[in-house]
């Protein structure tokens, strides 16, 4: 997948599983924790209000922001070439997602999750069930699959030149469908510059929803 199909498809998801969230926790969780503001009723924080898309968007996209440069510049040799390598892997996505979370519970935010989450479904995005030998890397031997080198400029442009056969994909839609649903809401609700500190439309301020004292 591109850019704006990782990216939005898993913008996309992570507001379906904050939805479900704040539905399940206001159908079934009858306690009283709430999120005050000064002369108005206490209410309810939301999940799906505390989203922060920058954080998202770059675990959305982790594992290309490392294998893309590794593959293509710094080792080729040792990662065979290839542009999907150490971080598609599922030992670095169950490394990522249990070193956030030990981070996560000692400063109190939840970033560092949401990002490892997000850069684990990066690799099912990708489908890399596929592609068994760098999925399992190193139970499958040390050496990831080889391809003939290919440079970055021509890579860049192989890659360009794909876009418009890519773009019937449904997942490739969606992600552009989210990105453009976002952008139209930012822009409706003028809070480009707020969006762009906080990754919340609407400069939604953090919330805590968990059950000790947190950060967003």
């Amino acid at each position: 997948m591109f850019v704006a199909g990782h990216v939005g498809v898993t913008l996309g998801a992570a507001r379906v599983a904050a939805w479900g969230f704040d539905f399940a926790r206001n159908r079934f969780d009858r306690s009283e924790r709430t999120t005050e503001k000064e002369g108005n009723p206490a209410r309810r924080s939301r999940l799906s209000d505390a989203l922060d898309d920058r954080a998202i968007a770059l675990g959305a996209l982790l594992p290309d922001i490392l294998d893309k440069p590794l593959g293509l510049i710094l080792a080729g040799d040792l990662v065979g070439n290839g542009t999907r390598n150490v971080g598609h892997t599922l030992i670095f996505a169950l490394a990522l997602i249990l070193a956030a979370g030990a981070l996560a519970a000692a400063v109190k935010r939840v970033l560092p999750l949401a990002v490892a989450l997000a850069s684990a479904g990066h690799l099912a995005l990708d489908g890399m069930w596929n592609h068994v030998q760098t999925l399992f890397w190193p139970l499958t031997g040390w050496a990831f699959p080889s391809r003939e080198w290919v440079g970055a400029a021509e890579w860049t442009e192989s890659t360009l030149f794909a876009i418009p056969d890519r773009m019937g994909d449904p997942l490739e839609l969606a992600g552009l469908a989210v990105i453009c649903w976002i952008a139209a809401r930012v822009l409706w609700t003028r809070s480009f510059k707020s969006y762009l500190l906080t990754g919340r439309i609407g400069g939604h301020k953090a919330v805590c929803v968990l059950p000790t004292p947190c950060m967003i």
